[in-house]
This record gives structure tokens, sequence and C-alpha cells, in this order.
């Protein structure tokens, strides 16, 4: 490893790759295609750095932007001068990080793989056979009651803006996207509704959403300790750090915020996309109308809806219930 280290000093700051790339030597690899898999992260690592972006909390738009950036990057062969790897070194490098993120799934430093779905050259390589599946039965996952008061409680203890994104997060059914640009005048106070902007928004549909009394009273405590100015284009949620105080909160940010959060709640399937999956079950489960949900959700399609539903057996077993009693009253009056 000692070799490796010195061809690419970045990764000694990463412990998570340095393991990986212990267990893949110790299982047998060929010293060169460790070599290459130790250029390749090394690639990664340096893209994730210039973006910036923690590569543990990388998402399927940051591969896609490294994909396409290996597709314009220069290199040399003998004396001349080339732009764009070929299509199959791209699949190589693609293959490794899958490997690698396969990895980090297995060890529960992830609960998804952010690179499109595929089948792995390697066939059944165990580092990506197992993370894939694991990943996908970690994409219906939406917290109990318990767990969500758990998850509440420790967003408490992190920071009143915070606890106030993941509220209205919920509240509104927003994606991470629409939580980050809000801005003060999104909120109409008065009626607890909360207006998502077209430009924020993934198809570019406005939409109003309601918010609950018990996130207004933590709206209310949050803006009488935001930074001023508080002009209704203000950005509703800005950066607590000392480096960029006052600067509006970025998604990645966000993210890792979430991520924190779901570790020492001790529930790794948490992602900034549960609560929007979590809100539209909830609706669900109340007796809300189909399409009255694809609205909050800003879907245009209501069977985009039903992918968010994750109705739990108990819930449909007391709609059944209700609706038979229901039935049966009918029945009774009408014989009487």
């Amino acid at each position: 490893m000692e070799e490796l280290y010195a061809r690419f000093p970045a990764l000694a700051d990463h412990p998570t790759v340095a393991c990986w790339l212990q267990i893949v030597t110790n299982e047998g690899l060929v010293k060169n295609t460790v070599l290459k898999y130790a250029r390749v992260l090394s690639d990664f690592l340096r893209h994730c750095q210039e973006h910036p972006v923690d590569h543990l909390l990388a998402t399927r738009e940051h591969t896609a932007l490294y994909q396409n950036s290996l597709g314009k990057k220069t290199w040399r062969k003998g004396h001349v001068t080339r732009t764009g790897l070929s299509k199959s070194t791209i699949r190589q490098h693609l293959m490794v990080l899958k490997l690698y993120y396969s990895y980090l799934v297995d060890s529960g430093e992830r609960t998804t793989i952010p690179l499109r779905k595929s089948t792995s050259p390697h066939g059944s390589h165990p580092y990506y056979s197992s993370g894939a599946n694991e990943a996908e039965e970690c994409e219906a996952w939406i917290p109990d009651a318990q767990e969500w008061a758990a998850i509440t409680a420790r967003m408490q203890r992190t920071s009143l803006r915070n606890l106030l994104m993941l509220k209205l997060a919920y509240d509104g059914a927003l994606r991470r996207e629409e939580v980050c640009s809000l801005q003060v005048g999104d909120l109409d106070h008065a009626n607890l509704l909360l207006t998502v902007r077209r430009e924020t928004t993934k198809n570019k549909l406005q939409r109003i959403v309601p918010f609950s009394r018990e996130t207004q009273l933590v709206y209310d405590a949050y803006l009488a300790i935001r930074p001023v100015p508080l002009h209704p284009r203000e950005p509703l949620f800005v950066s607590e750090s000392r480096r960029n105080t006052g600067r509006p909160i970025t998604i990645w940010s966000w993210s890792k915020i979430v991520h924190t959060v779901a570790l020492r709640s001790g529930l790794p399937q948490l992602r900034t996309h549960t609560m929007r999956h979590l809100r539209l079950t909830h609706l669900a489960e109340a007796g809300v109308d189909l399409l009255a949900i694809a609205k909050i959700a800003g879907h245009k399609n209501p069977q985009t809806t039903m992918r968010y539903l994750h109705i739990r057996p108990p819930e449909i077993a007391k709609k059944v219930v209700d609706a038979l009693r229901s039935l049966d009253d009918e029945q009774d009056s009408s014989l009487c």
C-alpha cells in the first residue's frame, strides 16, 4: 500500500478508499489491476475536490458530471495530444466506481450506488451484485412513527435552521433543491401556505402547499435568530459556517446534514428524499385523494405519485375494515 500512497498521495486522506484497495489486494487481484483501481479513484477524488463535494455523499448528478469530464479529458500518446477518453475506457472508470460504491453500501457508509444501474462487467462480482440489491431494497424505506420522532429529535439538537428545513421538507413534500432554494417571501405566515416557485421545481410547475402550526412555531423562532436582512427575496436558509456565513445553503450541505443525522439516529436509510416519500404516504393513509396528492407533489401524472406511496399492511387492513363497516351500516339502515 505504501507504493500506492507514494504514487497517489490523495488516497491516504480517504480511509474508506484505502480500506477497499487493501481488501481487493488481499483477495488476490493482480498488482496492475489494483493500481488501475487506485488511479481511477484518485482521479475521481480530484474531480470531487474541484467541484467541491464529499465523495461519500456524491449523487448520480456528480458521477454523471465526472463521466462527462472523462469525455473531454486531454491526454497524450507519444507526440500526439488527444481529447476525450474512449468509450471502453470510460466504462472501465465507471465500473471501478460501481465496485467501490458497492463496497460502501455493504459497509454501511451509504445506502445507494450513485451510478446508472447496469450489469457489472465482472458478472456476479460480490462488490457489485450484493451492494446493488441492498441499495434497491433501501429505495422504498420510510420511517415509522417512533423512528420519525427520533429523527426529528436528533435534528432538533443540531440547529433551528436544520429542524425547520426538515419540517418544511416533510410538510410540503419538498425535494432537496426546493427546500434549499426557499426564499423568505415564499412562506405565507398568516395562511400557513408555502409557495414552491417554478424555477426551483423539477418540472417547472409552481405549486402551493400547506405547512403545520408546529412548523410555524419553529419558523418564528428561526426568524428571530436568522441573520438580517429579511427581504422577501432573501434566501430563507443560509450557511451557519464561519467560512460561508450568510450565503445560501447548498444541496450538498443539506445532504451532509441529513446523512449525519441518519447515522447518529441509527437509521442509515434516511435520505433527503425520504421526507417527500413519508409525507405523500401519510396523506394517502389519511384518505386524501390521489389527484390532490399528485398536486401537492407537483406530479403531472398521478401514476408517478403511486411510486411514492408506501402504505403499510396495517393501514390497508384498517381502511378495508372501515369500508366494510360503512357498507354494513348502509345495508342495515336500508333494511330498517
